[in-house]
């Protein structure tokens, strides 16, 4: 029985979302494209834009029982590739990936869907598009895209 409701989600989300704002905000980091720095800082709203299904999917990871290993998964696979993303071993979007794999793990399913972290996923991932996009990033985020595609579906139960 899944016991993490829409609400809870929502809840989660923005907590994670605000505290990480707050967070960026006061600790800008260096923008990298592929592998490169750049003279800009990333703004706060861009980093936090990943946060609400973020939020929303480490709650389910801690409640859920039965869907908990898949969960823990998706959060495990994504955060490592972010991790490596900012070490500045692969030129993959953190964001990128885990957005898309967020939101294909969400999409509708046998009542596993996610409506909170589908519609936040895709939202995030528009943040981010209009951003690499301005950042002349554009290659490196559609490879991510295609990769946490691959991770949300690798991710989602079977039917």
């Amino acid at each position: 029985m899944r016991t993490v409701t829409q609400g809870l989600e929502l809840l989660a989300g923005s907590v994670l979302t605000a505290l990480a704002a707050a967070w960026f905000w006061a600790h800008p980091m260096a923008l990298v494209v592929g592998l490169t720095p750049q003279p800009q800082l990333v703004p706060w709203w861009y980093q936090a834009a990943a946060f609400p299904p973020f939020g929303a999917l480490t709650l389910r990871a801690v409640l859920d029982g039965p869907g908990r290993r898949r969960v823990v998964a998706l959060l495990a696979v994504c955060s490592a590739l972010a991790l490596l993303r900012l070490l500045r071993w692969i030129p993959l979007s953190g964001h990128g990936v885990f957005l898309a794999a967020a939101a294909v793990f969400a999409l509708p399913r046998t009542g596993t869907g996610s409506l909170f972290v589908l519609t936040s996923s895709l939202l995030g991932l528009a943040v981010t598009a209009w951003a690499k996009v301005a950042w002349g990033d554009e290659g490196f985020f559609a490879a991510s895209v295609l990769c946490g595609g691959l991770i949300g579906w690798w991710a989602r139960p079977p039917a």
